[in-house]
């Protein structure tokens, strides 16, 4: 891959969205898979043009599915992931422990690009002071 990776300052969102050092360590890890998902939906030749929206509509169709069904960050991507691995374990055919990576991928990916976790979990008066 010749696309470099340009990282963006997401610190806020993980902040706002109550999130623990080790989902951001997660999110670092991953982080590394965000140009190779950027070229495979931008290439005609794995998807068509109207399917490269897929993916991000599902991620956040999820996202908002448990948004305010839990408190914070961590728990919301725990739900994100077992939702969407029960979702689609039938129709392919990986461990469930690497489907579970690809999920998490995909949502630290819809993080990075601003689809998801862009509210705020934190309690009203500590985001007042």
């Amino acid at each position: 891959m010749n696309e470099a990776f340009v990282p963006k300052d997401i610190t806020e969102k993980f902040v706002n969205m109550i999130c623990s050092p080790t989902v951001e360590r997660q999110f670092d890890k991953c982080s590394v898979h965000f140009p190779i998902i950027n070229r495979i939906l931008s290439t005609t030749s794995f998807f068509g043009f109207d399917k490269r929206f897929i993916i991000p509509d599902v991620i956040i169709s999820e996202y908002l599915n448990v948004l305010y069904s839990y408190e914070n960050g961590d728990l919301i991507l725990y739900h994100m992931t077992n939702n969407l691995y029960n979702k689609y374990k039938g129709k392919v055919d990986y461990s469930e422990q690497r489907l579970k990576s690809y999920i998490r991928v995909l949502i630290f990916w819809s993080i990075y690009e601003c689809d998801i976790y862009n509210e705020d979990k934190r309690p009203k008066d500590v985001i007042n002071k």
